[in-house]
Protein backbone atom coordinates (compact mmCIF):
# COMPACT_ATOMS: atom_id res chain seq x y z
CA UNK A 1 0.00 0.00 0.00
CA UNK A 2 1.28 3.46 -0.91
CA UNK A 3 2.57 5.47 2.02
CA UNK A 4 2.25 9.22 2.31
CA UNK A 5 5.95 9.59 1.67
CA UNK A 6 5.44 8.24 -1.83
CA UNK A 7 2.77 10.77 -2.75
CA UNK A 8 3.70 12.64 -5.89
CA UNK A 9 3.05 16.28 -6.59
CA UNK A 10 -0.51 16.42 -7.82
CA UNK A 11 -1.98 18.56 -10.58
CA UNK A 12 -4.70 20.65 -9.03
CA UNK A 13 -8.20 21.31 -10.32
CA UNK A 14 -8.48 24.54 -12.33
CA UNK A 15 -11.71 26.51 -12.19
CA UNK A 16 -13.45 28.70 -14.72
CA UNK A 17 -16.18 30.76 -13.14
CA UNK A 18 -18.77 33.20 -14.47
CA UNK A 19 -18.80 36.07 -12.05
CA UNK A 20 -21.40 38.21 -13.74
CA UNK A 21 -21.53 42.00 -14.07
CA UNK A 22 -21.25 44.00 -10.89
CA UNK A 23 -24.27 46.04 -9.99
CA UNK A 24 -24.14 49.66 -8.81
CA UNK A 25 -25.95 49.24 -5.52
CA UNK A 26 -25.18 52.13 -3.24
CA UNK A 27 -24.16 54.45 -6.06
CA UNK A 28 -27.16 56.69 -5.50
CA UNK A 29 -27.56 59.33 -2.80
CA UNK A 30 -27.42 58.27 0.83
CA UNK A 31 -28.94 60.08 3.77
CA UNK A 32 -25.60 59.75 5.62
CA UNK A 33 -22.93 62.28 4.53
CA UNK A 34 -20.17 59.94 5.72
CA UNK A 35 -21.40 57.21 3.36
CA UNK A 36 -21.47 59.75 0.49
CA UNK A 37 -17.96 60.82 1.39
CA UNK A 38 -16.81 57.20 1.45
CA UNK A 39 -18.15 56.68 -2.07
CA UNK A 40 -16.04 59.59 -3.30
CA UNK A 41 -13.02 58.26 -1.39
CA UNK A 42 -13.50 54.85 -2.98
CA UNK A 43 -13.62 56.37 -6.46
CA UNK A 44 -10.41 58.21 -5.65
CA UNK A 45 -8.79 55.01 -4.27
CA UNK A 46 -8.33 56.72 -0.89
CA UNK A 47 -9.13 53.57 1.04
CA UNK A 48 -8.01 54.69 4.49
CA UNK A 49 -10.18 57.82 4.36
CA UNK A 50 -13.10 55.72 3.08
CA UNK A 51 -12.82 53.34 6.07
CA UNK A 52 -12.73 56.33 8.47
CA UNK A 53 -15.91 57.76 6.93
CA UNK A 54 -17.70 54.40 7.00
CA UNK A 55 -16.74 53.76 10.61
CA UNK A 56 -18.24 57.15 11.49
CA UNK A 57 -21.44 56.22 9.65
CA UNK A 58 -21.66 52.96 11.58
CA UNK A 59 -21.09 54.73 14.89
CA UNK A 60 -24.15 56.81 14.07
CA UNK A 61 -26.17 53.84 12.77
CA UNK A 62 -24.78 50.36 13.61
CA UNK A 63 -27.41 48.81 11.32
CA UNK A 64 -26.44 50.78 8.19
CA UNK A 65 -26.30 47.98 5.63
CA UNK A 66 -25.06 50.30 2.89
CA UNK A 67 -22.06 51.30 5.01
CA UNK A 68 -21.20 47.64 5.59
CA UNK A 69 -21.54 46.93 1.89
CA UNK A 70 -19.26 49.83 0.91
CA UNK A 71 -16.77 48.81 3.57
CA UNK A 72 -16.67 45.32 2.07
CA UNK A 73 -16.04 46.85 -1.36
CA UNK A 74 -13.18 48.94 0.02
CA UNK A 75 -11.52 45.90 1.56
CA UNK A 76 -12.02 43.91 -1.64
CA UNK A 77 -10.22 46.56 -3.69
CA UNK A 78 -7.43 46.73 -1.09
CA UNK A 79 -7.24 42.95 -1.15
CA UNK A 80 -6.36 42.87 -4.83
CA UNK A 81 -3.33 45.08 -4.20
CA UNK A 82 -1.96 43.36 -1.08
CA UNK A 83 0.81 40.82 -1.74
CA UNK A 84 1.73 40.02 1.87
CA UNK A 85 -0.08 36.78 2.69
CA UNK A 86 -0.88 37.64 6.32
CA UNK A 87 -2.11 41.14 5.54
CA UNK A 88 -3.99 39.83 2.52
CA UNK A 89 -5.83 37.29 4.65
CA UNK A 90 -6.80 39.91 7.23
CA UNK A 91 -8.26 42.07 4.46
CA UNK A 92 -10.07 39.06 3.05
CA UNK A 93 -11.69 38.31 6.39
CA UNK A 94 -12.65 41.95 6.88
CA UNK A 95 -14.20 42.05 3.42
CA UNK A 96 -16.35 39.00 3.98
CA UNK A 97 -17.30 40.03 7.50
CA UNK A 98 -18.70 43.31 6.19
CA UNK A 99 -20.53 41.67 3.30
CA UNK A 100 -22.18 39.30 5.77
CA UNK A 101 -23.17 42.20 8.04
CA UNK A 102 -24.60 44.06 5.04
CA UNK A 103 -26.78 41.04 4.26
CA UNK A 104 -27.80 40.62 7.91
CA UNK A 105 -28.89 44.25 8.20
CA UNK A 106 -30.46 44.66 4.75
CA UNK A 107 -34.25 45.05 4.74
CA UNK A 108 -36.23 41.93 3.87
CA UNK A 109 -37.82 43.69 0.90
CA UNK A 110 -36.25 45.91 -1.72
CA UNK A 111 -32.69 44.61 -1.35
CA UNK A 112 -32.57 42.00 -4.12
CA UNK A 113 -30.01 43.99 -6.10
CA UNK A 114 -27.81 44.35 -3.04
CA UNK A 115 -27.95 40.63 -2.35
CA UNK A 116 -27.16 39.78 -5.99
CA UNK A 117 -24.27 42.23 -6.02
CA UNK A 118 -22.76 40.80 -2.84
CA UNK A 119 -23.18 37.25 -4.10
CA UNK A 120 -21.34 38.17 -7.32
CA UNK A 121 -18.56 39.94 -5.42
CA UNK A 122 -18.10 36.99 -3.09
CA UNK A 123 -17.91 34.62 -6.08
CA UNK A 124 -15.24 36.84 -7.57
CA UNK A 125 -13.34 36.86 -4.26
CA UNK A 126 -13.51 33.07 -4.08
CA UNK A 127 -12.28 32.74 -7.66
CA UNK A 128 -9.36 35.10 -7.06
CA UNK A 129 -8.29 33.27 -3.89
CA UNK A 130 -8.57 29.98 -5.74
CA UNK A 131 -6.37 31.24 -8.56
CA UNK A 132 -3.83 32.59 -6.09
CA UNK A 133 -3.77 29.17 -4.46
CA UNK A 134 -3.15 27.50 -7.81
CA UNK A 135 -0.32 29.89 -8.64
CA UNK A 136 1.37 29.33 -5.28
CA UNK A 137 0.95 25.56 -5.57
CA UNK A 138 2.43 25.47 -9.06
CA UNK A 139 5.41 27.48 -7.83
CA UNK A 140 5.76 24.93 -4.98
CA UNK A 141 4.97 27.48 -2.29
CA UNK A 142 2.63 25.10 -0.54
CA UNK A 143 2.22 27.01 2.72
CA UNK A 144 0.90 30.08 0.91
CA UNK A 145 -1.26 27.85 -1.27
CA UNK A 146 -2.83 26.49 1.91
CA UNK A 147 -3.68 30.02 3.05
CA UNK A 148 -5.34 31.01 -0.22
CA UNK A 149 -7.29 27.77 -0.58
CA UNK A 150 -8.40 28.08 3.04
CA UNK A 151 -9.69 31.59 2.30
CA UNK A 152 -11.57 30.20 -0.68
CA UNK A 153 -13.24 27.48 1.40
CA UNK A 154 -14.41 30.04 3.93
CA UNK A 155 -16.21 32.17 1.38
CA UNK A 156 -17.53 29.25 -0.69
CA UNK A 157 -17.81 26.35 1.79
CA UNK A 158 -19.68 24.12 -0.65
CA UNK A 159 -16.93 23.98 -3.29
CA UNK A 160 -15.62 20.40 -3.34
CA UNK A 161 -12.72 21.23 -5.66
CA UNK A 162 -11.41 23.88 -3.25
CA UNK A 163 -11.20 21.32 -0.45
CA UNK A 164 -9.46 18.85 -2.75
CA UNK A 165 -6.81 21.39 -3.68
CA UNK A 166 -6.40 22.46 -0.07
CA UNK A 167 -5.77 18.82 0.87
CA UNK A 168 -3.16 18.36 -1.86
CA UNK A 169 -1.43 21.58 -0.80
CA UNK A 170 -1.13 20.16 2.72
CA UNK A 171 0.14 16.83 1.39
CA UNK A 172 2.66 18.39 -0.99
CA UNK A 173 3.81 20.67 1.83
CA UNK A 174 4.51 17.63 4.00
CA UNK A 175 1.62 18.36 6.36
CA UNK A 176 -0.43 15.24 5.60
CA UNK A 177 -2.31 15.04 8.89
CA UNK A 178 -3.89 18.43 8.11
CA UNK A 179 -5.14 17.16 4.76
CA UNK A 180 -7.53 14.68 6.32
CA UNK A 181 -10.42 17.02 7.16
CA UNK A 182 -10.33 18.86 3.78
CA UNK A 183 -10.55 15.53 1.94
CA UNK A 184 -13.44 14.45 4.14
CA UNK A 185 -15.15 17.77 3.33
CA UNK A 186 -14.47 17.36 -0.39
CA UNK A 187 -16.17 13.98 -0.50
CA UNK A 188 -19.02 15.23 1.66
CA UNK A 189 -19.48 18.17 -0.76
CA UNK A 190 -19.72 15.84 -3.75
CA UNK A 191 -16.17 15.16 -4.98
CA UNK A 192 -16.27 11.92 -6.94
CA UNK A 193 -12.65 11.44 -7.94
CA UNK A 194 -11.39 7.96 -6.96
CA UNK A 195 -8.02 9.47 -6.03
CA UNK A 196 -9.67 11.44 -3.23
CA UNK A 197 -10.96 8.23 -1.65
CA UNK A 198 -7.58 6.53 -2.07
CA UNK A 199 -5.66 9.42 -0.53
CA UNK A 200 -8.15 9.67 2.32
CA UNK A 201 -7.77 5.97 3.10
CA UNK A 202 -3.99 6.45 3.28
CA UNK A 203 -4.42 9.43 5.60
CA UNK A 204 -6.67 7.40 7.87
CA UNK A 205 -4.05 4.66 8.03
CA UNK A 206 -1.35 7.21 8.87
CA UNK A 207 -3.62 8.38 11.69
CA UNK A 208 -4.09 4.77 12.90
CA UNK A 209 -7.78 4.88 11.97
CA UNK A 210 -7.99 1.53 10.24
CA UNK A 211 -11.74 1.14 10.55
CA UNK A 212 -12.30 4.51 8.90
CA UNK A 213 -9.85 3.62 6.12
CA UNK A 214 -11.76 0.42 5.42
CA UNK A 215 -15.13 2.18 5.59
CA UNK A 216 -14.17 4.88 3.07
CA UNK A 217 -12.81 2.25 0.67
CA UNK A 218 -15.99 0.20 0.95
CA UNK A 219 -17.93 3.34 0.02
CA UNK A 220 -15.53 4.03 -2.84
CA UNK A 221 -15.71 0.48 -4.17
CA UNK A 222 -19.51 0.63 -4.23
CA UNK A 223 -19.25 3.78 -6.33
CA UNK A 224 -16.30 2.66 -8.49
CA UNK A 225 -16.59 -1.15 -8.71
CA UNK A 226 -14.18 -1.35 -11.65
CA UNK A 227 -11.43 0.74 -10.09
CA UNK A 228 -8.60 -1.72 -9.47
CA UNK A 229 -6.60 0.60 -7.20
CA UNK A 230 -9.49 0.99 -4.77
CA UNK A 231 -10.01 -2.78 -4.71
CA UNK A 232 -6.29 -3.38 -4.18
CA UNK A 233 -6.17 -0.92 -1.29
CA UNK A 234 -9.20 -2.50 0.38
CA UNK A 235 -7.72 -5.96 -0.10
CA UNK A 236 -4.41 -4.84 1.44
CA UNK A 237 -6.17 -3.30 4.42
CA UNK A 238 -8.18 -6.43 5.07
CA UNK A 239 -5.03 -8.54 4.78
CA UNK A 240 -2.98 -6.23 7.03
CA UNK A 241 -5.66 -6.23 9.70
CA UNK A 242 -6.13 -10.01 9.60
CA UNK A 243 -9.66 -9.91 8.16
CA UNK A 244 -9.20 -12.94 5.92
CA UNK A 245 -12.88 -13.65 5.40
CA UNK A 246 -13.37 -10.17 3.96
CA UNK A 247 -10.14 -10.22 1.93
CA UNK A 248 -10.61 -13.62 0.29
CA UNK A 249 -13.65 -12.73 -1.88
CA UNK A 250 -11.89 -9.59 -3.11
CA UNK A 251 -8.78 -11.54 -4.05
CA UNK A 252 -10.82 -14.24 -5.75
CA UNK A 253 -12.78 -11.61 -7.67
CA UNK A 254 -9.57 -10.06 -8.99
CA UNK A 255 -8.38 -13.47 -10.20
CA UNK A 256 -11.65 -13.99 -12.02
CA UNK A 257 -11.54 -10.50 -13.48
CA UNK A 258 -7.97 -10.85 -14.80
CA UNK A 259 -6.82 -14.48 -14.72
CA UNK A 260 -3.57 -13.71 -16.56
CA UNK A 261 -2.34 -11.41 -13.78
CA UNK A 262 0.34 -13.15 -11.70
CA UNK A 263 -0.03 -10.70 -8.80
CA UNK A 264 -3.72 -11.53 -8.40
CA UNK A 265 -2.96 -15.26 -8.18
CA UNK A 266 -0.15 -14.50 -5.70
CA UNK A 267 -2.43 -12.39 -3.50
CA UNK A 268 -5.21 -14.95 -3.51
CA UNK A 269 -2.84 -17.88 -2.98
CA UNK A 270 -1.06 -16.15 -0.11
CA UNK A 271 -4.38 -15.48 1.64
CA UNK A 272 -5.45 -19.07 1.13
CA UNK A 273 -2.13 -20.15 2.62
CA UNK A 274 -2.78 -17.98 5.67
CA UNK A 275 -6.30 -19.42 5.91
CA UNK A 276 -4.71 -22.92 5.91
CA UNK A 277 -6.52 -23.94 2.70
CA UNK A 278 -3.36 -25.52 1.39
CA UNK A 279 -4.64 -27.31 -1.72
CA UNK A 280 -6.29 -24.14 -3.02
CA UNK A 281 -3.24 -22.10 -2.06
CA UNK A 282 -0.92 -24.44 -3.95
CA UNK A 283 -3.07 -24.19 -7.08
CA UNK A 284 -3.07 -20.38 -7.02
CA UNK A 285 0.62 -20.03 -6.17
CA UNK A 286 1.63 -22.52 -8.86
CA UNK A 287 -0.28 -20.38 -11.36
CA UNK A 288 1.37 -17.26 -10.00
CA UNK A 289 4.93 -18.54 -10.46
CA UNK A 290 4.00 -19.97 -13.86
CA UNK A 291 3.03 -16.45 -14.95
CA UNK A 292 5.91 -14.78 -13.09
CA UNK A 293 8.79 -17.27 -12.57
CA UNK A 294 11.03 -14.67 -10.88
CA UNK A 295 8.67 -13.73 -8.06
CA UNK A 296 10.70 -14.62 -4.97
CA UNK A 297 7.72 -14.21 -2.65
CA UNK A 298 5.54 -16.38 -4.85
CA UNK A 299 8.16 -19.13 -4.97
CA UNK A 300 8.72 -18.98 -1.22
CA UNK A 301 4.99 -19.08 -0.43
CA UNK A 302 4.53 -22.02 -2.81
CA UNK A 303 7.26 -23.89 -0.95
CA UNK A 304 5.62 -22.94 2.34
CA UNK A 305 2.24 -24.19 1.14
CA UNK A 306 3.73 -27.59 0.26
CA UNK A 307 5.47 -27.80 3.63
CA UNK A 308 2.50 -26.63 5.71
CA UNK A 309 0.32 -29.24 4.10
CA UNK A 310 3.08 -31.72 4.87
CA UNK A 311 3.09 -30.64 8.52
CA UNK A 312 -0.66 -31.32 8.71
CA UNK A 313 -0.09 -34.77 7.25
CA UNK A 314 2.70 -35.38 9.74
CA UNK A 315 0.26 -34.70 12.56
CA UNK A 316 -2.10 -37.21 10.99
CA UNK A 317 0.75 -39.76 10.80
CA UNK A 318 1.61 -39.22 14.47
CA UNK A 319 -2.02 -39.51 15.51
CA UNK A 320 -2.48 -42.77 13.58
CA UNK A 321 0.76 -44.17 14.96
CA UNK A 322 -0.33 -43.46 18.53
CA UNK A 323 -3.75 -44.93 17.84
CA UNK A 324 -2.21 -48.15 16.51
CA UNK A 325 0.21 -48.47 19.42
CA UNK A 326 -2.15 -47.64 22.25
CA UNK A 327 -5.59 -48.21 20.83
CA UNK A 328 -7.79 -51.23 21.42
CA UNK A 329 -8.60 -52.18 17.82
CA UNK A 330 -9.03 -55.31 15.79
CA UNK A 331 -6.31 -56.60 13.52
CA UNK A 332 -8.26 -55.45 10.45
CA UNK A 333 -8.71 -51.98 11.89
CA UNK A 334 -5.04 -51.78 12.83
CA UNK A 335 -4.05 -52.87 9.32
CA UNK A 336 -6.33 -50.23 7.77
CA UNK A 337 -4.92 -47.55 10.07
CA UNK A 338 -1.39 -48.64 9.22
CA UNK A 339 -2.11 -48.36 5.52
CA UNK A 340 -3.53 -44.86 5.99
CA UNK A 341 -0.50 -43.89 8.04
CA UNK A 342 1.91 -45.10 5.35
CA UNK A 343 -0.01 -43.26 2.64
CA UNK A 344 -0.05 -40.04 4.69
CA UNK A 345 3.68 -40.36 5.41
CA UNK A 346 4.47 -40.91 1.74
CA UNK A 347 2.38 -37.89 0.73
CA UNK A 348 4.03 -35.84 3.49
CA UNK A 349 7.51 -36.68 2.29
CA UNK A 350 6.49 -36.00 -1.30
CA UNK A 351 5.24 -32.54 -0.37
CA UNK A 352 8.50 -31.66 1.39
CA UNK A 353 10.37 -32.87 -1.68
CA UNK A 354 8.14 -30.75 -3.93
CA UNK A 355 8.95 -27.69 -1.85
CA UNK A 356 12.65 -27.93 -2.68
CA UNK A 357 12.42 -26.72 -6.29
CA UNK A 358 10.56 -23.42 -5.69
CA UNK A 359 12.58 -22.73 -2.54
CA UNK A 360 15.87 -23.34 -4.37
CA UNK A 361 14.79 -20.93 -7.11
CA UNK A 362 13.71 -18.38 -4.51
CA UNK A 363 17.09 -18.64 -2.79
CA UNK A 364 19.03 -18.17 -6.04
CA UNK A 365 16.94 -15.13 -7.01
CA UNK A 366 17.26 -13.64 -3.54
CA UNK A 367 21.04 -14.10 -3.49
CA UNK A 368 21.35 -12.60 -6.97
CA UNK A 369 19.33 -9.55 -5.99
CA UNK A 370 21.14 -9.04 -2.70
CA UNK A 371 17.91 -9.21 -0.71
CA UNK A 372 19.55 -10.97 2.23
CA UNK A 373 16.52 -10.44 4.48
CA UNK A 374 14.60 -12.99 2.42
CA UNK A 375 17.28 -15.63 2.79
CA UNK A 376 16.74 -16.50 6.44
CA UNK A 377 13.21 -17.79 5.91
CA UNK A 378 14.02 -19.39 2.56
CA UNK A 379 17.10 -21.22 3.84
CA UNK A 380 15.30 -22.38 7.00
CA UNK A 381 12.51 -23.86 4.89
CA UNK A 382 15.06 -25.50 2.60
CA UNK A 383 16.83 -27.01 5.60
CA UNK A 384 13.55 -28.52 6.79
CA UNK A 385 12.83 -29.94 3.33
CA UNK A 386 16.27 -31.52 2.98
CA UNK A 387 16.11 -32.93 6.52
CA UNK A 388 12.70 -34.49 5.83
CA UNK A 389 14.04 -36.07 2.64
CA UNK A 390 17.15 -37.33 4.49
CA UNK A 391 19.66 -35.20 2.56
CA UNK A 392 21.48 -34.10 5.69
CA UNK A 393 24.49 -32.57 3.97
CA UNK A 394 22.28 -30.11 2.08
CA UNK A 395 20.16 -29.60 5.17
CA UNK A 396 23.21 -28.51 7.19
CA UNK A 397 24.32 -26.15 4.41
CA UNK A 398 20.83 -24.61 4.24
CA UNK A 399 20.68 -24.14 8.00
CA UNK A 400 24.11 -22.51 7.89
CA UNK A 401 22.78 -20.12 5.24
CA UNK A 402 19.86 -19.26 7.53
CA UNK A 403 22.12 -18.60 10.50
CA UNK A 404 24.44 -16.42 8.41
CA UNK A 405 21.68 -14.05 7.34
Amino acid sequence: MMSLRSFHRTTLIPIVVFVGGMLTTGAGCSSDPNVEGAKLDLRNKDYDRAIVNLDKALETDPGNHEAYFLKGKVYQEMLAQESDVVAHTELFKSMDENYVKALDNAPAEGSAELRDDIAARRRLAWYNEYQRGLAKYNSENYDDAVVFFTNATEIQPDSASTYVNLAFAYISGERPSEALVPLENAIEKGDRNPDSYNYLSDLYMEADRQDDAIAILITARAEFPDNTEITARLFNLYARTGQLEEALPLAEGEVQRDPSNAQHHYNYGSLLLEAERYDDAIAELEKSVELDPDNVSGLFNLGAAYQNKGVDLNEEVSSLDEEIRTGDMSDDAAEEAGARMEAAAAERDGLFEKSIEPLTKARALSEASGEDADLTGICTALGQAYARTNDMEKAEEAYSCAEGN
